[in-house]
């Protein structure tokens, strides 16, 4: 579990609330990957469909930028042609070195919530797939650590990203994936 971050799962939901966006805060047993949410039965305990659970991936290209980014679990990026559709170099996963370091966050743990009240947060760019950004009902995101999360309605997620980047903003796009 992370125990690297020291904000609670309520500053999460209360940063959420702040944006006029409702959500709610669900207790589970440690998730490390979207499988794990499956298998443990936390998709159907946070009311979302399996196929909506989302994972967080801390990218980093050749030149040392960083990249969240926000998929479907499911989702088999297409790194080479994420590069070429964020016109950044090769893209790698980054080391856990770096993860801890920017979002407070061990593997397997890290969540756009990361970003808030994080010194790093303008420094990473945070790109979300159209398809997430557009699916009907709750959304969650991990909250300080991998056995609490905090749902709120797709819909909103644009303006919870925009609030959390408030200066270089999310990229929303059609993320390439290998089929």
């Amino acid at each position: 579990m992370d125990a690297s971050n020291d904000h609670s799962h309520t500053d999460y939901a209360a940063f959420v609330e702040s944006l006029g966006v409702p959500c709610r805060t669900v207790e589970h047993a440690p998730l490390f990957t979207v499988q794990d949410g499956i298998d443990h039965g936390v998709a159907e305990l946070m009311g979302v469909a399996p196929e909506h659970l989302v994972k967080n991936l801390l990218l980093r290209d050749t030149h040392g930028n960083l990249y969240l980014v926000v998929a479907f679990g499911d989702t088999r990026l297409d790194l080479k042609g994420l590069a070429r559709a964020l016109g950044s170099t090769r893209l790698s996963f980054a080391p856990a070195k770096t993860m801890r370091e920017t979002l407070g966050a061990d593997p397997g743990c890290a969540s756009m919530l990361g970003l808030l009240h994080n010194p790093h947060a303008q420094s990473i760019h945070l790109v979300i797939d159209e398809a997430v950004a557009g699916v009907q009902g709750d959304i969650g995101f991990a909250a300080g650590g991998n056995t609490r999360t905090v749902l709120f309605p797709a819909a909103a997620l644009p303006t919870v990203a925009k609030a959390l980047c408030p200066r270089n903003g999310p990229r929303v796009l059609a993320l390439p994936a290998i089929r």
